[in-house]
């Protein structure tokens, strides 16, 4: 039913780098996009700023980089510099994003969900045990968040999941009736 792909050409924003146009620039148009809807509807947007060759656009001038010592990246499991700058600039553009979209009449009532394709490869020896590094258990270790203000409340949650578990769990936040025949679970 009325499945719309965009994709590298459907954009008027100009590309920054190999992965497309900016995620700021994408989530941008994605508002223009989610606002034609006019009933519930579904979407992924996939962002990749955060990936090599981390880009970040001469535009976005109001983005502030941070220095951080070397040490300090090490610490805590970042490569370089610039891989830290861009996982900032994530934070950035999704603020950037949810911003923008509570000035859409959709806003209350949607359910955003901010979950990683995969962890980054580092020394992570400074917040888990050495086996994280050692067996690079930090490649599987992801982010993931559900955002509605209005929809839920918030908890933090301690139990293990992984990625199949993702769209159970949102079927059973829309309370409506679902037939889940994947491994994941809600």
């Amino acid at each position: 039913k009325n499945i719309n792909i965009y994709e590298e050409g459907c954009f008027s924003s100009k590309p920054v780098n190999v992965w497309g146009i900016s995620d700021k620039d994408l989530f941008k148009e994605s508002i223009s996009v989610l606002n034609k809807n006019k009933s519930p509807f579904f979407a992924i947007i996939q962002t990749a700023d955060n990936h090599r060759p981390f880009t970040i656009p001469n535009g976005d001038t109001d983005f502030v980089k941070k220095n951080i010592p070397e040490d300090t990246l090490q610490k805590y499991g970042f490569s370089s510099l610039d891989e830290y700058q861009a996982f900032c600039y994530s934070d950035y553009v999704f603020k950037y994003f949810i911003e923008n979209a509570k000035k859409q009449s959709w806003f209350d009532n949607t359910i955003f969900v901010f979950v990683g394709d995969h962890g980054i490869a580092g020394n992570c020896k400074g917040l888990f045990p050495d086996c994280w590094t050692n067996a690079r258990l930090s490649d599987e270790h992801i982010a993931l968040l559900f955002y509605a203000p209005k929809l839920l409340v918030p908890q933090w949650r301690h139990e293990t999941v992984s990625q199949i578990d993702v769209l159970p769990t949102i079927a059973g936040m829309i309370h409506m009736p679902y037939t889940n025949t994947t491994l994941g679970r809600d």
